[in-house]
């Protein structure tokens, strides 16, 4: 992006404007920063960024503040979780279709492709706790 900015009557050199940094504070733990030549650039990043970090500081199951961001590959998928130290609860992230865009957001409803519990809620349906699940053994289902 170029700026012209002249008194009446007289043309300087353009100068190039920079980028515009924003850093936030969006828990007790995590810092982002974004960078971008405007307002709508930055807000779009910080969308972005505090969708999967911001609300993260203690697990949706048992509130516990050890989690853990994890990524797991399998085969050729990738996996991107929280994972809480304590009851071993975990919130999956789903990847924009776009590969090129690169964004994640939190899955916090059943799918029909992919059921996390088991077939209890229908496809569309918000699990439980905002989407932390958690694999009861002796019950042999997610919870």
């Amino acid at each position: 992006m170029w700026v012209h900015i002249s008194p009446p009557g007289e043309l300087p050199e353009p100068r190039k404007v920079h980028n515009m940094k924003v850093q936030l504070k969006v828990n007790s733990n995590v810092f982002i920063q974004a960078e971008g030549k405007d307002h709508v650039e930055l807000f779009e990043q910080i969308e972005g960024l505090q969708e999967v970090f911001a609300c993260y500081d203690k697990c949706g199951k048992c509130g516990h503040e050890g989690i853990r961001f994890v990524k797991r590959t399998q085969g050729k998928h990738v996996y991107y979780e929280l994972h809480c130290q304590k009851c071993y609860a975990r919130l999956s992230f789903g990847q924009n279709d776009d590969p090129k865009k690169g964004s994640l957001y939190p899955r916090r409803k059943e799918t029909e492709k992919k059921s996390v519990m088991g077939g209890k809620l229908e496809a569309g349906a918000y699990l439980p706790d905002n989407g932390w699940i958690r694999w009861n053994k002796d019950k042999q289902e997610s919870e």
